[in-house]
């Protein structure tokens, strides 16, 4: 063979397999992935040593957890659970409300657990009775309302235990069951710190809730069964030095205790300082392990992290290109509300990926990399809660609505951030203004993009790495071509000069 056309073939051969090898690369990445970055290295701050078993740090602002140990294992509330009684209670009924205590109320709890002594029969406003059950942890008082608001409801006490557990799910939360208002134990009354944080976060949003777990001090008047006012002290030892004030704590909202011989102690606090908002939840902890574990992620985080707003046009852009990118009509985010990022790190520096939401997928989530699933937490700044989601929607396709689902997540060295989902929605009367041309062309793109997932998927399974291998082969024959080549024009120049020279001596 003519090594001319040889060295020609090997250079083609090296160009297709450089073509097949990009070729390549774009069915290997994952379909439905737009515009994934890496984001700048920015280095997560030092996590402090936590003795609780459970524990979780969270932005109350855009849902994003800063720190989680073991923050999805199933734990006893004790009575940090009072958090959903009020939370459910204010939303449906109103603080003026009459309350009078039954025997159950007064007689279906355990006569050495926490309570302000009231009597079958005794009246007081549902505001009063609220301040009972969130500074003074009375177990009558949160029996009682469950019982009022479940009567306000169409039915009884039980009616609000499931509008507690229902409640708890539209949260988001994902490992939770309650049975009872109170916090009292029962095996098969339970939460995750993760759960107990995305209610602390709901609660914290009603303003009469959260000046309530704020009071220091409060005070029931007489009732019709006692002449003598009920004075109440906040049992929180960050808030509230009534026990003692070594563990108070500067910018520090309240929250709410617990404590039962199984669950041990469990604690929800609030801190409020330099514009960052916060709450801490510590589960299973014993003696004063909670009060220190809060202490030493507040710290941590008030430290080490600033607050950022998202508003900035480096990622709007980036996140531009992404819906772009995915060829998806009607997907759009706008860059607003704020998140948490550790000190040496910008918005700028978020990577951005967009793809399909699959089954099961959680709706909007705002996760530090504590390794949950996303549940509804939102876009910063306008999210209802965490992680672990109720959302389903299939990925690329449309549910029964007509809409597009897509999950929009930033990250930051590699840690999810926030986790949104961005819906494109085909209304009826827009389906029918399309032209025939554009359905045709969509259902055209729908039969191509199907037919490309499938024969990517199996690309990437099967195909991909005989090519990678059929590709190796051929470089390594062109190389070995050139070099045979090189070889040959090597002889031939050393032939021509020992004819040169033997003519000269001639």
């Amino acid at each position: 063979m003519n090594l001319h056309r040889l060295t020609t073939y090997s250079r083609k051969i090296l160009i297709l397999a450089a073509a097949l090898l990009l070729a390549a690369g774009q069915f290997a990445l994952p379909k439905g992935v737009y515009a994934e970055e890496k984001a700048a290295s920015a280095a997560w701050p030092q996590e402090p040593e936590v003795q609780s078993a459970s524990a979780i740090l969270m932005d109350l602002d855009s849902g994003e957890i800063l720190y989680g140990k073991e923050d999805q294992t199933a734990r006893y509330p004790a009575s940090t659970t009072k958090l959903m009684t009020a939370l459910l209670a204010l939303e449906h009924s109103n603080l003026d409300e009459t309350i009078t205590f039954s025997s159950d109320a007064v007689f279906k709890n355990e006569t050495n657990s926490s309570h302000i002594a009231r009597d079958v029969g005794e009246q007081m406003s549902m505001e009063q009775t609220l301040y009972g059950v969130l500074l003074a942890s009375a177990n009558e008082c949160a029996y009682a309302i469950a019982e009022h608001v479940g009567a306000n409801m169409g039915g009884d006490y039980n009616t609000f235990i499931q509008a507690m557990n229902d409640r708890a799910k539209e949260l988001g939360c994902v490992n939770t069951h309650f049975v009872n208002s109170s916090g009292l134990h029962d095996d098969q009354h339970y939460t995750c710190a993760y759960d107990l944080a995305l209610i602390a976060r709901e609660a914290y949003q009603n303003e009469t809730l959260r000046k309530m777990v704020g009071t220091r001090r409060y005070e029931i008047p007489p009732t019709n069964k006692h002449a003598d006012p009920t004075p109440l002290n906040n049992t929180h030892a960050m808030l509230s030095a009534n026990k003692t004030s070594k563990f108070l704590y500067d910018g520090c909202q309240g929250g709410k205790t617990g404590y039962t011989d199984e669950a041990r102690h469990s604690l929800v606090t609030y801190v409020e300082r330099d514009g960052r908002k916060l709450v801490c939840v510590s589960m299973c902890a014993e003696g004063n392990d909670s009060y220190k574990d809060t202490i030493a992620l507040m710290d941590w985080g008030l430290a080490n992290f600033h607050k950022a707003s998202l508003e900035d046009e480096t990622l709007q852009s980036k996140v531009d290109e992404a819906i772009k990118a995915s060829g998806r009509q009607g997907l759009s985010w706008q860059a607003k509300g704020t998140l948490l990022l550790p000190k040496d790190a910008a918005v700028r520096d978020l990577a951005v990926k967009l793809e399909p939401k699959k089954n099961g997928q959680g709706t909007n989530s705002a996760n530090a990399g504590s390794g949950q699933a996303g549940a509804d937490a939102g876009n910063a700044g306008n999210q209802s809660s965490g992680q672990a989601g109720t959302g389903t929607g299939n990925a690329g396709n449309s549910d029964k609505g007509g809409e597009e689902v897509y999950q929009l997540t930033l990250s930051l060295g590699g840690r999810s951030l926030l986790s949104q989902s961005l819906k494109a929605q085909n209304t009826s009367d827009q389906k029918d203004k399309a032209s025939g041309a554009s359905r045709i062309g969509r259902a055209i793109g729908n039969f191509f993009g199907g037919l490309s997932d499938g024969i990517g998927k199996g690309f990437r399974t099967v195909i991909l790495p005989i090519l990678l291998a059929v590709l190796l082969i051929l470089v390594l024959l062109a190389l070995a071509l050139l070099i045979l080549n090189r070889r040959r024009r090597a002889r031939r120049r050393a032939r021509r000069n020992r004819v040169h020279k033997y003519r000269g001596r001639r």
